[in-house]
């Protein structure tokens, strides 16, 4: 399993989209079936918290692209991200294959700027 990690600014009150290309240490596969593979996501205030800020599965925010692009879309929408108050976050998503097995993993860390104008 390999882990990438991304540096990211997200704004308050905005819909945060984020794509994740998905490889195998050396490159982008190629034809690929992620026929039913699953994705996740959780973002927390630290690792070792346990409150979650937020949480999501590939049926509701998180978009496994076609074979040929590689690409795994995480979208949080506007009304989720108003509630946030965080300064930085962290979350993993993580890509799991039909046997329940992940075969890879992202993290993003995320600092949040505050909405102004309301």
């Amino acid at each position: 399993m390999a882990c990438d990690e991304i540096e990211d600014c997200m704004k308050q009150g905005q819909q945060y989209d984020i794509a994740f290309t998905w490889h195998d240490g050396e490159k982008v596969p190629t034809n690929y079936d992620v026929t039913g593979y699953t994705a996740r996501f959780q973002l927390r205030e630290s690792a070792a918290s346990t409150v979650k800020l937020y949480e999501t599965t590939e049926a509701a925010d998180i978009t496994l692209g076609a074979a040929e692009d590689w690409h795994v879309m995480l979208v949080i929408p506007t009304a989720t991200t108003e509630a946030f108050t965080f300064k930085r976050a962290l979350g993993d998503l993580e890509l799991v294959d039909p046997s329940g097995e992940v075969v890879q993993s992202w993290r993003v860390v995320v600092d949040l700027t505050l909405e102004v104008t309301k």
